[in-house]
């Protein structure tokens, strides 16, 4: 769990950032950004060659005495590659932007080599990273995140809005946080390194770790390949890029689900699902863990699409992006929904399906991005991208049901959602010319799923009995306290 908080401290960024980018981030900017970090994920991603996995799968297959070496074996074979690799992309970073960007001045030449030395730590990190999981270091894991965190946090404040430098003082922060990361992570494990190389293990660790990369980059182009295909459809480089910075904004904001709900919650599920999995009840808790995993992530779904728009009306910048914020709050609720809807593939150990489930619907979002940017821009990709997460879940749940048969609570679910979407087609019709009113009335009609649910029946009477044990337990608890007391009985006076 606490290894979960470390992720959700990776993920936060973005979000707590959001009112520094709307005030001092130009859409056209911002839309370099994206493209630029989808750059930096995918060489991660390639470069890191499942090494990370790979090493926490090899570990224990070792005496205490030889793990040290086994662990020098994956860092210093990635500290080679990426001297080898990325050094030539550095120099070669005027034709990185010309491809990503159609930047034929030079002007983001500097963006992309600052990119490249980023990638370089970040790919390092891996390697520490791993061994503090491996051998459950999870408060200096977290410790030394939070504190790279801050770090990064207030880097980023001082150059973008003390020094007006745009998002290269963005990519400075970032940099600065990963080598902090980097540094604080190697310095925990600095005794678990020995020098020498095991050939043998590096070929088996590179066996299991290589093919995870193709389901990962077909998980990474269901969310991001849309952003390269509005710039190649639009006009011009300068308005496919604008339209980028507004399609990104509102993944930033929807990305409030994923911090919240898909991160957290994936820390944990693992090991959830099997604590269970022999009890004869576990396909009903199951059932129940995907419906209450919707229930809070559509609370916060419903929220990010019904006050968006008046937060960005407030600061007065990037207003279009509302329009696509509830699709892609939906997208993100399916996505927290596909961790729950594979637990037969997890508990059966059939993962190998994962990549074709991943590619099949990356696929899918692709051929219809084809159809759709060209005609609706960016609502036409937000639209995709929740028809690619639909496909992701179905595939998931089909071939999960085959393998461990779950009695989902279709109705319940169903009710769920049309509640939601109740709720938010009534907000809409809530406009009082005051962006502040606005935004409380929204507010209240987000938070008010909760109370529609339960005046509509939508817990059962077991949920209902809880409900209600917690309730008069809350509204009692001093009676209750102060009868415990009068109840002991005295010391004697013998």
């Amino acid at each position: 769990m606490i290894f979960g908080v470390g992720g959700i401290v990776n993920r936060a960024l973005g979000f707590l950032l959001l009112p520094l980018y709307l005030t001092e981030i130009r859409t056209r900017e911002y839309g370099v950004l994206n493209l630029m970090m989808i750059v930096l994920q995918m060489v991660n991603l390639v470069l890191a060659l499942g090494l990370g996995n790979a090493l926490m799968r090899s570990y224990y297959d070792f005496e205490e005495s030889e793990r040290p070496l086994i662990t020098a074996t994956a860092f210093f074979f990635l500290l080679i590659l990426c001297l080898v690799v990325l050094t030539p992309m550095f120099f070669l970073a005027p034709q990185w932007a010309a491809l990503v960007l159609q930047d034929r001045s030079g002007r983001f030449v500097p963006h992309f080599q600052l990119l490249f030395v980023i990638a370089f730590f970040q790919i390092l990190k891996l390697i520490p990273d791993a061994v503090l999981r491996i051998k459950m270091e999870s408060i200096r894991y977290t410790s030394t995140v939070t504190v790279a965190f801050l770090l990064q946090l207030l880097t980023i404040i001082y150059f973008v809005k003390i020094e007006q430098i745009g998002i290269y003082g963005i990519l400075i922060g970032t940099l600065v946080g990963s080598v902090g990361e980097t540094l604080g992570l190697f310095y925990w494990m600095r005794y678990d390194l020995k020098w020498g190389f095991h050939w043998a293990e590096l070929k088996r660790m590179l066996g299991f770790g290589s093919p995870l990369i193709f389901g990962r980059l077909s998980a990474m182009s269901l969310q991001s390949i849309d952003r390269f295909l509005l710039q190649i459809f639009a006009t011009t480089p300068n308005a496919g890029q604008r339209e980028i910075g507004l399609y990104g904004m509102a993944n930033n904001v929807s990305g409030a689900i994923t911090m919240l709900v898909t991160t957290p919650f994936g820390a944990v599920w693992p090991s959830m699902q099997v604590s269970v999995m022999k009890d004869p009840d576990a396909p009903e808790y199951y059932a129940r863990i995907l419906t209450y995993v919707l229930y809070i992530a559509s609370v916060l779904a419903l929220g990010a699409a019904c006050v968006t728009g008046d937060i960005f009306r407030y600061f007065g910048s990037y207003v279009e992006s509302a329009s696509v914020v509830p699709m892609l709050a939906m997208a993100a609720v399916l996505d927290a929904a596909s961790q729950v809807l594979s637990v037969g593939i997890n508990i059966k150990r059939k993962t190998f399906v994962n990549p074709m489930i991943y590619i099949s619907a990356a696929l899918v979002n692709i051929l219809l991005n084809l159809y759709f940017i060209p005609h609706h821009g960016m609502r036409g990709a937000a639209f995709t991208t929740v028809v690619g997460f639909v496909v992701l879940c179905f595939l998931r749940g089909y071939v999960s049901h085959a393998y461990l048969p779950v009695p989902y609570e279709w109705k319940r679910l169903i009710h769920l959602f049309l509640i939601s979407i109740g709720l938010y087609w009534a907000s809409t019709f809530i406009v009082t010319g005051r962006t502040v009113v606005d935004f409380m009335l929204h507010t209240l009609v987000a938070l008010s799923l909760p109370l529609c649910l339960w005046l509509t029946g939508f817990h059962d009477e077991k949920e209902e009995r809880k409900l209600r044990e917690y309730w008069a337990r809350f509204r009692h608890q001093p009676e209750a306290v102060d009868s415990e007391r009068s109840s002991e009985p005295k010391a004697s006076s013998e």
